[in-house]
């Protein structure tokens, strides 16, 4: 396998370049940033906005991973982010068509619902959410996403290329081990405390208080994403506008409690550029299990009100969104699992 990655020298790409090396690809990557990545055998420059560039630098490949994007609702302008995200996505397809390559891996986002950084939020309809969830988005980056998933599946429609569009769970970028002992645990341990308190609450009570919190949320959300100005540096400017509580809640209940382990993010990965199947299909990857330790029905039913909740798939401690699509369709099931710290984070 001839692999080009574009985004390769950011934080995804350069797990995802030393674990195809490792798993015997060649490496070509392609950027706007000039860097030494394990694993990468060339790193070609370039910006894939560029498409005259961009196919040029893909011409010798028959497999390409796409990662390069904007990440936040306000890395740059509503009209870059849609530029880059969407434009760019397209540009791959395209050269994709016109070179014959058939296979296509992407790191999407389960923002693609529009559920976390939207400013106007509407409750989900049923849980574990899968990649067939109906989507509201209302921010840059959710929309992009949300947008750049229809460009995979014009693209199979039109030209038979099948691709898979990752939805990446969160703090994939460190070992379960270092997780756990990271800031990022530390926000689980506060909303585990937060919950265990809402659910010892008569249901009335605590069916208010949540509608308390995310009503705080709505006026955080105001306040990062209407009243401000719209854009400044990304991630500081948006978490800089909510409450430390609102945030961590923001963070981690409207992302599904979805964790993924870095070593898993690269075994999704080889799977999604080696599977084979056709279409083109949104996929969550994630743990198996959610990240909070309490059963999954009961977060279900306090964190996500009026979500309809299929218990047949919704079983223990299992994630809030549907893992097994991934297990389904390129063969990946994370092996590492914060159910293993339970005990070490929650006592």
């Amino acid at each position: 396998m001839k692999l080009l990655i574009t985004g390769a020298t950011g934080g995804v790409g350069r797990i995802a370049s030393r674990k195809m090396y490792d798993a015997g690809a060649k490496v070509i990557g392609f950027s706007r940033v000039k860097a030494d990545v394990p694993g990468i055998s060339e790193l070609r420059a370039g910006d894939i906005t560029n498409y005259d560039v961009l196919k040029n630098a893909m011409a010798d490949c028959d497999h390409i991973l796409h990662l390069a994007a904007c990440h936040m609702p306000y890395d740059a302008p509503e009209q870059e982010v849609f530029h880059t995200n969407v434009g760019g996505t397209f540009n791959v397809f395209k050269a994709c068509a016109e070179l014959g390559i058939k296979r296509v891996a992407v790191a999407s986002s389960p923002n693609a619902i529009g559920y976390n950084f939207g400013v106007k939020v509407r409750n989900m309809v049923y849980l574990p959410v899968d990649g067939a969830h109906p989507a509201y988005t209302t921010d840059p980056y959710s929309f992009t996403k949300q947008q750049s998933e229809e460009v995979g599946r014009y693209f199979h429609r039109r030209y038979g290329i099948s691709s898979v569009f990752l939805r990446l769970g969160l703090d994939f970028k460190t070992t379960v081990e270092e997780w756990v002992k990271s800031p990022g645990a530390a926000k689980a341990r506060r909303l585990r405390q937060r919950v265990d308190d809402l659910l010892v609450l008569p249901e009335k009570e605590r069916a208010r208080a949540v509608k308390q919190i995310e009503n705080e949320m709505d006026l955080d959300r105001y306040r990062a994403f209407i009243a401000m100005p719209p854009y400044r540096n990304g991630t500081e400017y948006v978490y800089e506008a909510f409450s430390e509580e609102m945030g961590i809640w923001g963070y981690l209940v409207h992302n599904f409690l979805m964790y993924l382990d870095m070593r898993d993010l690269g075994d999704a990965l080889v799977c999604a550029l080696n599977a084979s199947f056709e279409g083109s299909h949104d996929l969550f990857v994630a743990d198996s299990k959610n990240m909070l330790g309490i059963e999954s029905v009961k977060l279900a039913g306090l964190l996500y009100p009026g979500a309809k909740v299929d218990s047949s798939r919704l079983t223990g401690f299992d994630a809030l969104v549907d893992y097994r699509e991934a297990e389904r369709f390129i063969g990946f099931r994370a092996k590492h699992s914060v159910e293993d710290y339970y005990a070490e984070l929650y006592g």
